[in-house]
């Protein structure tokens, strides 16, 4: 009675997946980070830009106009512009650190799936079917090899006719020129 040998996954296999799924969502994250960073830093140097534009635009006006009202509108104005940049930031932060969480959950998740899943075991039928679909391959490329050979034959006979067409017309004209 023969005995079947099973194909059994070894840990250090399972573990290679697990740390090279680690690691591919760990440059993830960090790929995360860094565009939240220049993304957050950009919003900042834009709002600075505004708000520094504003703050001269009212620092003109109010030396410029004599009336007090026109100033405290214009401070109002650079108090709101700022508002709207810091909870600008704030959200732009909180939605990037949720897209951090979801890339990590996602990141627990595969580990764990990838870690436990079973060894596959291969039925006799699949094996069969394996060795099917190679020796199908094989007669595949011996039957291209050999549509290659026969049409590389019939283009060496027509080489060879043309050329023993030139030969004949080549004698005949010495020939003719001898006459």
């Amino acid at each position: 009675m023969a005995k079947k040998t099973q194909a059994r996954k070894t840990p250090s296999a399972t573990t290679r997946i697990t740390s090279t799924v680690a690691t591919a969502v760990s440059a993830v994250v960090d790929e995360v980070e860094k565009v939240s960073d220049v993304i957050l830093k950009e919003v900042r140097e834009g709002f600075t830009s505004v708000s520094d534009t504003v703050s001269d635009a009212a620092g003109k006006t109010a030396d410029t106009v004599a009336s007090t009202q026109a100033g405290k509108v214009l401070k109002s104005l650079i108090t709101e512009v700022e508002e709207l940049g810091e909870d600008l930031i704030a959200s732009v932060t909180q939605k990037l650190s949720q897209l951090r969480g979801e890339v990590q959950k996602k990141a627990k998740t595969i580990s764990t799936a990838s870690g436990a899943k079973a060894p596959a075991r291969k039925t006799a039928a699949k094996k069969a079917a394996k060795k099917k679909a190679a020796a199908k391959k094989v007669a595949k490329k011996k039957a291209v090899a050999k549509e290659k050979t026969v049409a590389k034959k019939a283009v060496a006979k027509r080489v060879a006719a043309k050329k023993k067409v030139a030969g004949k017309k080549a004698a005949s004209k010495k020939a003719a020129a001898k006459r």
